[in-house]
């Protein structure tokens, strides 16, 4: 990347992930540079190819949902049972679905496909850092609270993580009705506190 840095102002990176649920492949530099208002010369500027952008718009993604995460979803206070567990996982949920109205997996997927190795790796490690270490916290306080067994709480985070994602997945973009994935979710995290908490 150049010199420069990219501007930090909203309209920068939010048209930008517009066009990343797409995946790389069917976003063009013109649909980029044409959806955030600025000419091919200026990006160009910033950016060296469509795959730096498309790396750094994937990380900024996964930051930003770190933040909405955690403020808004992945709290468990110290007095917590297994009610309010299960209302942090539901919430967590809602957040996910929230954050990710397409399938992060497919979207990092999508990356180790079309970027080169350090550029994944890149990629791999804010989704580590900024999704999966979260909610893998959120476990683990559980278990320290003595809330679930012990386990492996990473492994544990990123199933759930998978779980929310296939949750996403089945249902239609632009939808306003979220009882459907709602009510599944609540099945599904019914049935994996079923196996965790202690009796």
């Amino acid at each position: 990347m150049h010199s420069k840095v990219w501007p930090s102002k909203p309209r920068f990176w939010s048209k930008p992930k517009s066009c990343s649920g797409k995946g790389y492949t069917a976003v063009s530099i013109t649909d980029i540079v044409n959806a955030v208002g600025i000419t091919k010369p200026t990006l160009y500027y910033y950016f060296e190819d469509k795959e730096t952008l498309f790396a750094l718009v994937l990380v900024k993604m996964l930051e930003q949902g770190e933040a909405f995460l955690v403020k808004n979803h992945a709290q468990l206070n110290a007095q917590a049972g297994p009610a309010d567990l299960e209302q942090a996982l539901l919430s967590l949920a809602s957040g996910y679905y929230e954050l990710s109205p397409t399938s992060l997996v497919a979207i990092i997927r999508n990356a180790t496909q079309h970027l080169n190795e350090q550029s994944s790796q890149k990629v791999f490690a804010a989704y580590d850092t900024h999704i999966v270490k979260p909610i893998e916290a959120l476990f683990k306080a559980a278990q320290d609270q003595d809330l679930i067994s012990k386990t492996d709480t990473r492994l544990l985070a990123y199933f759930f993580v998978s779980l929310l994602d296939s949750l996403t997945s089945g249902v239609p973009m632009q939808t306003t009705d979220t009882a459907p994935y709602e009510a599944q979710a609540r099945q599904y995290i019914s049935l994996l506190l079923n196996g965790l908490l202690k009796r």
